[in-house]
């Protein structure tokens, strides 16, 4: 046999034994040259139920925003815009949470039905219940019932809970503090407030709370009941601040949430009249309702409502 025929022949013997080779290879093995997913689709820190955080802040991404939901069962917070979650903001409206709980604590309110009247510009009496005066944020029925409560027991809970810096010392006094003035929260104590009052650890009787609970709850679908309370704050005819506080019963879990949104500075440099314009009018909308409209988007987006 010709060196050509060697050749020949040791070639068809060593692609036959690298193909046995191959074939007995154990499967882990023999794969090894698939492509693998890539690390950046694994890399982005996740928010919750596979959302990445960056998916989600997109929801609040017109405006100045934060957003912190704690799982109750798990006992596990997660943020969105970790430094503004901690800074303390006026509670606005929010307020009337805490409010309620010292109405009914105190017996200045007996119930949720608790009716409190008021003189109208045009000489009319308008008279309200408490459960109303909470579904449509009437500040004058909870500045009417502060003042019944008094200062020196308002001073005695907020200390006691304690409720954000428990600052009642403004200049409005009793019917002002918690309207862009002394008394101020951040979005992470909010959650903790909102949490011990879901959990009956809040130092109020437990039918104080299961009333103001009841008080908060807004609306059911298929997966869940919403409980919250807006809060809005303007400043120079402009809506500058909107809170939506609250909690989402699901069948497998509670999940206390915080919205904060603030109207954007308007960037000068942002091109057009028109631009301009738009900037406006996005940042106007840094209000209660816009946040509480957020919320649920966020929460419909990781699946929970």
């Amino acid at each position: 046999m010709d060196m050509k025929s060697d050749l020949s022949s040791l070639t068809r013997s060593l692609t036959l034994t690298a193909f046995l080779a191959v074939v007995a290879m154990p499967c882990s093995m023999a794969q090894i040259d698939k492509p693998q997913a890539t690390a950046d689709s694994q890399s982005l820190p996740q928010f919750f139920g596979g959302v990445s955080q960056a998916e989600l802040a997109q929801v609040f991404s017109k405006f100045q925003s934060c957003f912190v939901m704690l799982d109750l069962k798990r006992s596990k917070f997660h943020k969105i815009n970790e430094d503004m979650c901690a800074t303390r903001f006026s509670p606005c409206s929010t307020f009337k949470i805490f409010n309620s709980l010292v109405g009914l604590d105190t017996g200045v309110a007996k119930s949720e039905r608790q009716v409190f009247a008021k003189k109208s510009e045009s000489g009319l009496e308008e008279a309200q219940t408490m459960q109303a005066a909470m579904t449509n944020s009437l500040v004058w029925y909870y500045q009417a019932m502060a003042e019944k409560i008094g200062m020196a027991r308002m001073k005695h809970y907020l200390k006691r809970v304690p409720y954000g810096n428990a600052d009642a010392s403004s200049g409005g006094g009793i019917t002002r503090f918690w309207l862009g003035d002394s008394l101020r929260i951040s979005p992470d104590e909010q959650v903790r407030f909102v949490a011990d009052l879901v959990e009956d650890r809040l130092p109020f009787k437990t039918r104080s709370m299961a009333i103001v609970r009841g008080m908060m709850r807004l609306s059911e679908n298929d997966k869940g009941v919403l409980y919250g309370k807006t809060g809005s704050m303007m400043k120079d005819g402009k809506n500058e601040l909107g809170w939506f506080v609250g909690y989402l019963v699901k069948p497998h879990g509670t999940y206390v949430f915080c919205t904060l949104i603030k109207a954007k500075d308007t960037n000068l440099d942002a091109g057009s009249l028109e631009d301009l314009q738009k900037q406006e009018e996005e940042s106007n909308k840094a209000w209660g309702k816009q946040a509480r409209k957020l919320t649920e988007e966020a929460l419909g987006k990781l699946g929970l409502w």
